[in-house]
């Protein structure tokens, strides 16, 4: 999940949090890759620009975290709750059954060991870094 303000699946988490009705999105025990916007834009000029880089990386941050430790984190950083389990219906009617299926009910825990391996350090280190960069927080 790259994080952005600007869209992605963090724009549509951002008004239920500022409500103070924000939370997880799924299981809590569910695990989302994460990665900022600006450290995916360096990952891909590290990869062109590097001779030794060679077939796929993951474009993920060192540190995956639990659906209730991003909705917490997520909180945090917007200095609002973030208690309240968004309804599985939710997703399903703002994105499709599939897309949700797809894109929130799933467990990403993606290793970031050969980008990091070829070189590459990630700005923001942790995901609190990456929203409070994203966010200007």
């Amino acid at each position: 999940m790259a994080l952005t303000d600007g869209g992605g699946s963090l724009l549509p988490q951002l008004p239920l949090f500022l409500a103070g009705v924000g939370g997880r999105l799924t299981r809590p025990d569910a695990m989302t890759s994460w990665i900022s916007l600006d450290d995916v834009v360096r990952a891909f000029a590290h990869a062109a620009l590097s001779a030794e880089v060679e077939g796929p990386l993951n474009g993920v941050g060192p540190e995956p975290v639990s659906a209730h430790e991003f909705a917490r984190t997520l909180g945090a950083v917007l200095r609002r709750p973030s208690l309240v389990p968004v309804p599985p219906v939710g997703p399903r009617l703002v994105l499709g059954a599939a897309a949700a299926d797809e894109l929130i009910s799933v467990d990403q825990n993606v290793s970031d060991a050969r980008l990091r391996a070829s070189g590459f350090e990630p700005a923001h280190r942790t995901l609190e870094d990456a929203l409070r960069h994203v966010l200007r927080r």
